[in-house]
């Protein structure tokens, strides 16, 4: 059982929690959750949610929950769901977690803390089931800023969240009672206040579906693009971009589908400048019975701004004679930034119930208008979790319990020794 001392905003408390190892060597690292855990006894579900800029990484275990011990009996937990902080040193060759972050109780809204982290700079964003925590990184020490709650019948229910924070801007999904999902859009200050500017709904939802496949905010802030999927990705959707507009967001676009067979379309999306990336993982999605396997499943339409409208330039398919080729599930998710691009494929084509869940993800570079084939990292198997880009690393997590407990960071230098030398900021 590992002892760490907890900094919060009222003092220093040593209790024993699950983290992940204290240092992991090289560039490249997977953290991963102690198996000795001691007096807690469930899962963590660590890297549900992960965070990466410059050289700080995030990764959350929302389940997290240690034994109270205050004597209380009205308390079954002091808190819910922890985010470990990570830094590398100035060499980066290792990373060392520096802090162990959790809310200060267990009431409801703040249970589940870690379902969604998002970073950038000097700020942290944390998200719990019912309230938002803004953090600045003061010296060396990320303090609390502000904290807002969500609004009654708001909610992000149990599991990741994805945190789209950029240029101020902060976006991610949340449940509405009665109603399907919808986007919170709010604007997050130089001092680390934030306020809501925006509750986006799908348009003409008779069906209360509302907003159920991914979103991606450009970097630079000012373009917001959210999927609406059906059930388990067996229709087609739209994808649906808003930007800012007198003080809040507005439709401005629809991007159908490229046809019936696109199933899921939406589920994945990644938009950069004039760029952008978009998932279909049910698209030609081939069954063996004899074998009780997917042969493979998914694609990803690559799309460039040309004048007014996005214009097909390429489709990555894994039914294809190409390095993704029998993945399946591939477009479930999608993040780049800006150069690179990261496609999960996170389904095992196994279908018996001994199989361990989970599938390769794959790197791209943008090379002539096109994405490239770069790698797919044996590292990357995952059943699905956290993922997010800086300049230099991808982050991503895996939390399904009986696949294993991790995250992992892969330093693009790997792939592009110059990789490092472009940076969007200082601290990237």
């Amino acid at each position: 059982m590992s002892k760490t001392c907890i900094r919060m905003m009222t003092g220093c408390l040593l209790l024993g929690l699950v983290v992940a190892s204290r240092v992991s060597q090289a560039q490249d690292a997977s953290l991963l959750v102690d198996p000795a855990d001691g007096a807690f006894d469930g899962f963590a579900f660590f890297g549900t949610a992960t965070a990466i800029s410059g050289r700080t990484a995030v990764v959350s275990a929302p389940a997290l929950a240690p034994t109270d011990t205050s004597g209380n009996p009205q308390e079954q937990f002091p808190y819910r769901g922890v985010v470990n902080v990570y830094t590398t040193d100035s060499e980066r060759t290792a990373w060392t977690l520096t802090s162990v972050m959790h809310a200060e109780d267990d009431d409801p809204p703040d249970r589940y803390f870690g379902s969604g982290v998002a970073l950038r700079a000097r700020q942290l964003i944390v998200a719990s089931q019912g309230a938002l925590r803004v953090y600045e990184r003061r010296r060396q020490e990320f303090e609390e800023t502000d904290k807002l709650d969500f609004e009654t019948g708001e909610s992000l229910g149990f599991g990741a969240t994805q945190l789209l924070f950029e240029n101020g801007v902060l976006a991610f999904k949340v449940l509405q009672q009665g109603a399907g999902p919808a986007v919170l859009v709010y604007k997050v200050d130089d001092h680390g206040q934030a306020h809501r500017v925006a509750k986006l709904t799908l348009p003409n939802d008779s069906q209360n579906a509302g907003f159920a496949g991914g979103l991606t905010l450009n970097r630079a802030g000012d373009s917001l693009a959210i999927g609406a999927v059906g059930p388990r990705a067996q229709t087609a959707g739209n994808l649906y971009f808003y930007e800012p507009r007198a003080g809040t967001w507005k439709l401005t676009e629809t991007l159908p589908p490229p046809g019936p067979s696109a199933l899921g379309f939406g589920a994945g999306v990644a938009l950069h400048g004039k760029r952008l990336v978009v998932g279909a993982p049910g698209e030609d999605t081939v069954f063996d019975p004899n074998a009780n396997e997917v042969l493979h499943a998914g694609a990803a339409y690559v799309y460039r701004r040309e004048g007014n409208r996005w214009a097909q330039v390429q489709k990555l398919a894994t039914d294809a004679a190409q390095p993704i080729a029998g993945l399946v599930g591939f477009g479930s998710n999608i993040a780049t930034n800006g150069r690179f691009v990261w496609i999960t494929a996170p389904i095992d084509p196994c279908q018996f119930a001994s199989c361990i869940p989970g599938g390769f993800s794959s790197l791209y570079e943008w090379q002539n208008g096109q994405l490239i084939f770069i790698a797919k990292p044996a590292d990357s198997l995952s059943a699905g979790g956290g993922l997010d880009f800086s300049r230099r690393y991808v982050i991503a997590g895996s939390d399904d319990p009986f696949f294993g407990e991790r995250a992992n960071i892969f330093d693009l230098t790997t792939f592009a020794p110059d990789a490092a030398a472009q940076q969007d900021s200082p601290e990237d």
